[in-house]
């Protein structure tokens, strides 16, 4: 039996990941970055790292880097841009851009549920 939920789980995990890309706009770069709603425990795993080591700041910053994408899907950052985008880059872009990646609806959210995602 559990064969089988394992089975149904992978082809949901499949279906999410699979989905069409999502996009939005950041003035202030001008650029326009794409994402998937899905993700998976590995790349979220850094993030829940970064969070209970009372990291916010480090663990928004590796959403960015593991959520934004190009047009091709393919993504924008690496681990290697973590320093940079730590201290040569506007904590108000980067908030404004994990809101994007956190919204149910595009319409953002606070930085405090963003956290909690």
């Amino acid at each position: 039996m559990s064969n089988e939920i394992l089975v149904k789980a992978k082809s949901h995990f499949r279906d999410v990941m699979s989905g069409e890309l999502k996009s939005f706009y950041i003035d202030e770069w001008d650029t326009t970055f794409y994402f998937k709603r899905g993700t998976n425990f590995k790349n979220e795993g850094k993030i829940i790292e970064l969070q209970q080591q009372g990291k916010t700041a480090e663990a928004l910053v590796q959403m960015v880097i593991n959520k934004c994408l190009d047009s091709d899907g393919k993504k924008v950052f690496t681990d290697a841009s973590k320093t940079e985008l730590m201290n040569s880059v506007d904590p108000e872009v980067i908030i404004k851009i994990v809101n994007h990646l956190t919204a149910d609806d595009d319409e953002g959210m606070s930085v405090d549920a963003a956290v909690k995602n």
